[in-house]
Formats: structure tokens, sequence, C-alpha cells
């Protein structure tokens, strides 16, 4: 990544040159194909890889020039992200993007920089949400959510695939693109927290109304997800919803 620092860089400094539109789109097409396919090999249960894909994504993300590259092609910035989404086996199923890895919009609106962030995480949001109703109802679906006690109090799952299966016969909804019933997302969040050294703070509950709106959930439904992290990753998800319980 640091090849492509340097290239934004030379960028920014040519921006209002002679022909300078066209290299914009030559070099946002090559990075944001190239971003893609780094953040599509990710492997979400291997902690080395989800680390290094989040530190790289970190250093772009902290380039003023990035965020003014996306803004200035949004249309290529929107392909990466729908391309980032796609991932052999089971998501295939969830074409709306929800698993998205954090790396993709977690770490925008962690590291990215503004005028261009917020720009950026909004496109983010439509391409997750353009097969689910659009952003509006998404975002209407995700506030729903938040207003309601049960969302707020999420099973984190640190036993085995038995139990998981036992907590969804008596209705606990969960998210399952992992083998084991093991959810992407907050699986990538827990090796972040636990072994990756990030604060807690990036368990949100809004970011994860967002996402299990767009997957279905509805106010008074019991949700939550395994990971073996989970127990070590307890007091984190106790942060972000003091009513979340964990069962081992």
């Amino acid at each position: 990544m640091i090849g492509w620092r340097r290239a934004l860089a030379s960028w920014t400094a040519t921006t209002s040159g002679e022909g300078a539109d066209a290299a914009g789109a030559e070099l946002a097409a090559r990075l944001f194909e190239d971003l893609a396919d780094m953040i599509g090999r990710i492997d979400p249960t291997d902690a080395a890889g989800v680390i290094a894909g989040w530190r790289q994504v970190r250093g772009l993300y902290a380039d003023p020039a990035f965020g003014a590259l996306g803004a200035r092609h949004p249309d290529l910035f929107v392909d990466f992200v729908r391309r980032s989404a796609r991932r052999p086996g089971p998501q295939d199923a969830e074409p709306h993007g929800a698993d998205l890895s954090p790396c993709v919009v977690d770490a925008l609106a962690r590291f990215g920089i503004e005028p261009h962030r917020s720009r950026l995480r909004t496109l983010c949001r439509e391409e997750m949400a353009r097969a689910c109703g659009g952003l509006e109802a998404a975002s209407e679906a995700a506030r729903r959510l938040l207003e309601d006690p049960v969302f707020q109090r999420p099973v984190v799952i640190c036993g085995d695939e038995t139990l998981a299966l036992g907590l969804a016969a008596e209705g606990l909804r969960q998210r399952g693109d992992l083998p084991g019933l093991q959810w992407s997302y907050a699986v990538q969040l827990n090796i972040l927290i636990v072994q990756g050294g990030e604060d807690g703070d990036l368990i949100q509950p809004r970011r994860l109304a967002f996402r299990m709106a767009l997957a279905g959930l509805q106010p008074g439904q019991a949700w939550g997800f395994r990971d073996a992290r989970g127990g070590l990753a307890a007091q984190a998800w106790r942060r972000a919803f003091p009513g979340a319980l964990v069962r081992r």
C-alpha cells in the first residue's frame, strides 16, 4: 500500500493540469480494484490477515488524497464497495453486502478524512442497502431497532455450534455466513479488539443495527452471534450494549 500512497501523492500534485481527470480515473480504477481484491481475499477467521488488512486500509483511509479520489470518482468507489462484498460461499445469498468487512465502512468512519469521509460513508451505506429498499428505508428500520430494548440485549455465544443451534431453536436470530453458525463481521470485530489492540469502541450499536436491519431483524426479535473470542471481547460488547448476555 506504500506504493499506492506515493501514487496518490503524485496525483494530488497534478490534479489541476491537463489530463488530470483521465489520470485520476485511471488511478482510481486501479487502486479500488486492488483494494477490493485485497479485502475480498481476507479470511474472516484468519487473525493475522484481518489485522494486516485493517492496518493497510487504515493507512489509505487516513490519506486525504484517498478521500478526494473516491469523492471525485464515486462510481468507481461504489464498485469497490460492491466488489468487496463478494465472497464465495453462503454470503452470496446476501447480495446487499450487510456482512462487509469492517475494513470497508467502519475503518472509513474511524480514519477517513473530512470533508470526504461523510460522503464516502453514505456511498457505502447506499450500496449496502441498494437491494433492501434503499438507504432511507434501511436507516428507518435501523432507527427502530436502536429504540428497541430487545435489540439492546444481544447474546454473545462463546460455546460450540450445538449451543448456537439450541438457541436458534428457541428463537434467537443469528447471522451465519461462516461454518459453525459464525458471523464474519462479528468475528472480525472480535479479532481486531482482542488480538489487534483496537479500542472496544469499534463495536457500535448503530452499525450493528444497520446490518441487522438489512438482514431483516425486527423490533422484539432476540439476536446474537457465535464466536469463541466473544468471551475475551465481552467487556467491549457490554460497553456498547450494557444488557448484552454472554452464553458459554
